[in-house]
């Protein structure tokens, strides 16, 4: 069964293990959100995903830095003790950024508060900080462990992550029903996992055997560079997957209204997983084939053709047996704002169509054009949404639109560019 895999997939049995804890993992990640639903109130689960959604998109920043120390580990595979100055100029690049984040954060949450945010601004400063620091933290020392090739390791790590995530989180609202808890849980698993990180790190380190190559010193200029069009494009990105939209409406409606649309939104997001998990499979045969055109755009239609079809039908079924179904799946508090479903419907099915765009100009480095048309939209739809007298449930449609017209182009300048190459070549 090795043999087989590796001939024909290129699959490593290490890497066949780790897609089958990944998918554990978004399956038990997925659950959490479910129990949150259930378990708090409509109101509490509101004000949950309004910090949540604030610590994963401010995680971003420290995106960089996990990119460069997983190179950085990966290119002295082997020589582990060689690193302490990278690992010393990291850790004070780390403390820098974490204090220019929680300024952000700080300056953010009190100007919402003037226009309307509806949180006491103590209390949002201090989880959401902690929160973005720690996940930070963990990020980029399991980014090490993943440098280090011990793929199945990684895994174990990611799902632990979430695992007492989700333990956590349940220990603590049996204890007190608020919606800090699941953040406060959040921060836990975070530093108890980077910290194994460091652990598994330091083991394998010491397992080394002395030898008497040169240390590397720590490339502040090569760090800097990350953060380049990557990273604002992941920023963007991460704004229309991990529910950048929440932050906007908790900054106008209150939490009973936030609330409700959270629940719909995870329940309409179930097809979005699907799509995630062939992006992230098809985001390196893009990247091995980038100089052929041809090949990844026939490759790049049939996974959008695929992720239109899945969002689609995910949603007829929601309007046909979901009243059915999502009462024993999800619980009554999701069986009560299943009519509301069609509202997202569009937002849902782009965003799964997105999730592959964004893996097929990662992949292929064909960054900036799709650069300018991602910040382009998402600056009109923010200045629509702002400027312009939208309601509550016509705020999915227009970012659903947003993201529709993205995805229209994207699909248009490949067309374009395939037919541009097949001329070239027969000239």
């Amino acid at each position: 069964m090795k043999k087989w895999l590796e001939k024909y997939f290129d699959f490593k049995i290490g890497t066949f293990l780790y897609f089958g804890i990944a998918l554990a993992t978004a399956v038990i990640n997925y659950l959490y959100q479910v129990y949150l639903g259930n378990r708090l109130s409509v109101s509490n689960y509101g004000i949950f995903n309004t910090l949540y959604s604030f610590c994963v998109n401010f995680s971003s920043f420290y995106s960089p830095i996990v990119v460069y120390f997983c190179c950085v580990v990966a290119e002295n595979e082997g020589h582990l003790s060689k690193i302490s100055e990278i690992v010393k100029g990291i850790s004070r690049f780390g403390i820098l950024l974490s204090i220019i984040v929680s300024s952000i954060i700080t300056i953010m949450i009190l100007w919402g508060k003037s226009s309307g945010f509806r949180m006491k601004s103590s209390e949002a400063i201090l989880l959401i900080i902690i929160a973005i620091v720690s996940s930070g933290f963990c990020n980029v020392m399991i980014s090490g462990v993943q440098g280090t090739s011990k793929v199945v390791v990684f895994g174990i790590l990611s799902f632990m992550t979430v695992a007492l995530k989700f333990l956590f989180s349940v220990i603590g609202i049996q204890l007190a029903n608020l919606p800090e808890i699941p953040i406060i849980a959040f921060f836990m698993s975070n530093s108890i996992c980077g910290l194994l990180a460091i652990c598994v790190l330091n083991y394998l380190r010491k397992k080394e055997v002395e030898d008497h190559v040169n240390s590397p010193r720590f490339d502040l200029p090569r760090l800097l560079g990350f953060y380049g069009k990557t990273f604002f494009i992941n920023i963007l990105y991460s704004f229309y997957v991990n529910g950048g939209e929440v932050l906007l409406l908790s900054n106008r409606y209150d939490s009973e209204e936030v609330g409700t649309y959270s629940l719909i939104i995870t329940i309409a997001k179930s097809s979005i997983y699907l799509c995630s998990m062939f992006a992230t499979i098809m985001l390196p045969r893009f990247a091995h084939n980038k100089n052929k055109t041809r090949e990844n755009s026939t490759k790049y239609y049939g996974i959008m053709a695929l992720s239109f079809g899945i969002g689609g039908a995910w949603i007829v079924f929601l309007k046909v047996l979901g009243i059915r179904i999502i009462p024993m799946l999800f619980g009554k508090g999701y069986a009560d704002v299943l009519p509301y479903v069609s509202y997202v419907s569009i937002w849902v099915i782009f965003l799964g169509m997105l999730c592959m765009t964004n893996a097929y100009h990662m992949g292929t480095d064909n960054l900036n054009r799709y650069f300018v048309v991602l910040a382009a939209v998402s600056l009109l739809m923010y200045s629509i949404f702002q400027y312009g007298n939208i309601s509550f449930w016509h705020t999915p449609i227009l970012f659903g639109t947003g993201t529709a017209v993205i995805v229209g182009w994207s699909l248009l300048d490949t067309a374009i560019r395939g037919n541009k190459q097949v001329n070239e070549n027969c000239e």
